[in-house]
């Protein structure tokens, strides 16, 4: 009968009592061996090529798991280990017959069971080169050779353009390192929102990007049972580097943007391959998206069930997921934890196939091989060229004794009269120092400069008289009861004059708040007027108020009168303060008055920059 694998959570006695079965088993087919061995011969010999082949496999697979067992695990396997020592002694024998044969015909089993009446070679056959195992063998052909280059393409190639592919995945992806593979994996499983590529992500480790090229069952997983996070995994592809990768100079004397641009213009699809499997309260619903830079979300392109470890693709046909930087960004998650059941995605593998559309005479003039057209243009060219493109000397053309102009003198130079001298790289620096104004360093410069245009100083113009910035509002009439605190109105239409700016330096809401859009120091001029009798005792003040405080001393009252008046009485004033954007400004009564006026109010209210 078959006996059970010793197992990593096995106890010693446990590992020991499998091992002496095994042992009492041989001795028990030791008997028969006469009786099998016609029979086994060439099972033995099948068995023994068919476990060569799959030694390496198993060789990885134990020592991963070794690397993963406890202390107990690690004493279970070294017995294991002399076990295995002790049966490979018995090479030859029927106690080691029969145990190859009962391995090879499980696992013939295996392949029968899920090949149904197929022969089990075709079962295996039906695993494309890219790890996905299709439904049929023809599946499998068509897609491979589908992404073959045929005949036919070949001779296409040098009269047009050629749909190229080209895979992106994590295959001899070394971490922290862009060199020999640029793309990258990350993790997060905090976020209750999908993370958008600029977040801070947490790059993935070398073991992670060993296990998403594999195709092993053995994938790299993320969860968490935190209420409302959603565990995510994103993958950024590099599309520029790939590209490269097939033709290494079409990029070359290019900008991101305009090698960017050329890829879009070129663009034909791209393929997103993905095996995982996904599980949350609700559901077992694996998803993936790409991000959309232009709206700043990303666009579902598969969701489904995936219980266990399977297989997606989807073919994509939008160029716009090529983002800005010449990458496209994959995201794969699942629904978000309860608090109570968590939610966890597990991805073996990830990769994206770009398809572009490149010229192969283009892809050869960008390496340094020349277009028949450009080599007649250049021949044109050099035939139209008069500026004596040899470099021929004039005693090759019988002008040897011809005397050459010679160098000028410093004073020459500078005097600028003579015209039968050459100038040399001194002259014309001692003839710049002492005529230009230079660029850099301390200069005294004499003369009048009449600048056409207002200069600047560290980007801000110099203010003058005729280019400062000014505001003037002009007031509207009020009449009615006079007391503390009423604000005086403002027409709501802004009187610009010398304004150097487009956009509004001041605005008015309400007809009495005064909004500034243009911080600076500002000189204040207020002009107003009351129109009521006042007796000896009384006052009658406009102070300024910013952001609604009132003022505590008379340095920000702007006017005033006091004592005994009559008829229309003007008042104006000035002060100079320090104004922030979106700072509101107002004009409030201060006064003893509790009468009826005719009319008061402000007349104009000037407010220029002074700084």
């Amino acid at each position: 009968m078959a006996i059970e694998h010793i197992k990593e959570t096995d106890t010693l006695n446990q590992g020991r009592q499998k091992i002496n079965e095994i042992m009492d088993q041989s001795n028990q087919s030791a008997q028969k061996v006469d009786d099998y061995s016609r029979t086994l011969e060439q099972g033995i010999r099948d068995a023994k090529q068919i476990a060569a082949d799959a030694g390496d496999d198993a060789k990885q697979i134990a020592q991963n798991a070794g690397a993963e067992a406890n202390v107990k695990a690690d004493q279970a396997v070294a017995d294991s280990k002399t076990a295995v020592e002790t049966a490979n002694r018995a090479v030859g024998t029927a106690n080691q017959n029969k145990q190859e044969f009962d391995t090879l015909r499980n696992e013939f089993d295996e392949l029968v069971a899920e090949s149904g009446d197929s022969n089990p070679e075709i079962v295996q056959a039906r695993t494309d080169t890219e790890g996905i195992k299709q439904p049929t063998l023809q599946a499998r052909l068509t897609r491979d050779f589908g992404n073959r280059l045929t005949t036919a393409d070949a001779i296409k190639m040098f009269s047009c353009s050629v749909n190229t592919p080209k895979m992106m995945d994590f295959s001899s992806k070394t971490a922290g390192n862009l060199a020999t593979n640029p793309h990258q994996g990350y993790s997060d499983y905090t976020a209750t929102t999908l993370k958008k590529p600029a977040a801070a992500w947490n790059e993935v480790n070398q073991d992670a990007y060993n296990k998403l090229v594999a195709r092993d069952d053995s994938g790299v997983s993320t969860g968490s049972t935190q209420n409302g996070v959603i565990p995510q995994q994103l993958f950024k592809f590099d599309v520029i580097k790939a590209i490269e990768q097939i033709a290494p100079t079409v990029f070359s004397g290019k900008s991101l943007e305009e090698s960017i641009q050329l890829i879009k213009n070129n663009f034909v699809s791209f393929t997103l391959a993905l095996r995982g499997k996904a599980t949350s309260p609700n559901n077992k619903n694996l998803k993936a998206a790409t991000y959309l830079e232009s709206t700043d979300s990303y666009s579902t392109q598969l969701q489904s069930s995936a219980q266990e470890y399977t297989d997606f693709t989807t073919e994509i046909n939008d160029r716009n997921f090529i983002d800005s930087k010449g990458k496209i960004n994959v995201l794969v998650y699942s629904d978000s934890s309860n608090g109570v059941t968590s939610s966890n995605i597990d991805i073996d593998y990830v990769g994206v196939q770009i398809v572009v559309s490149l010229n192969p005479l283009d892809v050869l003039e960008s390496s340094g091989f020349a277009k028949s057209e450009n080599v007649t243009n250049q021949l044109k060219q050099h035939t139209d060229d008069k500026n004596n493109p040899h470099s021929v000397t004039k005693s090759q053309v019988g002008l040897g004794s011809v005397p050459n102009y010679g160098a000028a003198t410093d004073a020459e130079a500078l005097l600028g009269t003579v015209n039968n001298k050459m100038m040399t790289p001194k002259n014309v620096k001692d003839v710049l120092d002492a005529k230009t104004v230079l660029i850099e360093g301390d200069q005294e410069i004499s003369g009048l400069k009449n600048f056409l245009t207002t200069p600047k100083v560290n980007d801000n113009l110099i203010l003058t008289e005729n280019n400062c910035l000014v505001t003037v509002l002009q007031g509207i009439r009020m009449k009615g009861t006079v007391e503390s605190g009423t604000k005086i109105k403002f027409n709501n239409k802004v009187l610009s004059a010398n304004s150097i700016k487009s956009e509004p330096i001041f605005s008015i809401q309400n007809e009495t708040d005064i909004i500034c859009h243009n911080p600076g120091i500002y000189l204040l001029q207020l002009s107003a007027f009351i129109q009521m009798d006042l007796a000896s005792n009384n006052y009658f003040y406009l102070d300024l108020a910013i952001n609604g405080g009132s003022p505590k001393d008379t340095d920000e009252r702007l006017a005033g009168i006091g004592g005994q008046h009559t008829l229309r009485n003007e008042i104006s004033g000035s002060t100079i303060v320090k104004i922030n954007s979106n700072d509101v400004i107002t004009i409030k009564t201060n006064t003893n008055l509790k009468g009826s006026a005719t009319s008061f109010g402000a007349m104009t209210f000037r407010i220029q920059e002074v700084s």
